[in-house]
């Protein structure tokens, strides 16, 4: 039932974007491409900052979040001019949390994993 209901929210925030005027997410010429960075480790009810880079500017980047025992979330972002984005969360519960940050493949509508992040909640 949870894997249903992540793969209904992860879908429904790509329809989502496809039907958004978007510009092609990518890496900047001359750039590293495009990565996720944030804290190694939080405390249960700390807020935590994924921070990314190397984003095509004003791109729209789907973020899949998936906390500690398995729930899940998905948000859209927007880079800058710089191909920069942060996101900020709470951390529910002790366990390992993991960011993916999504870009659109050649145009296509079909979206490809850019960049990934993890680290621990402790209690």
């Amino acid at each position: 039932m949870l894997r249903r209901r992540l793969s209904m929210v992860i879908i429904g925030a790509m329809l989502a974007t496809v039907t958004i005027a978007a510009p092609t997410a990518g890496a900047r010429p001359g750039s590293t491409g495009p990565t996720l960075s944030g804290p190694s480790g939080v405390h249960v009810g700390d807020t935590y900052t994924v921070n990314g880079s190397g984003f095509a500017p004003g791109s729209w980047v789907p973020l899949e979040i998936t906390e500690a025992g398995g729930c899940c979330l998905a948000v859209g972002m927007v880079a800058d001019e710089y191909g920069r984005f942060a996101y900020a969360g709470p951390a529910w519960a002790p366990g390992t949390y993991r960011v993916r940050a999504m870009v659109q493949r050649n145009g296509s509508g079909r979206w490809r994993v850019a960049a990934e992040w993890t680290f621990e909640a402790y209690p």
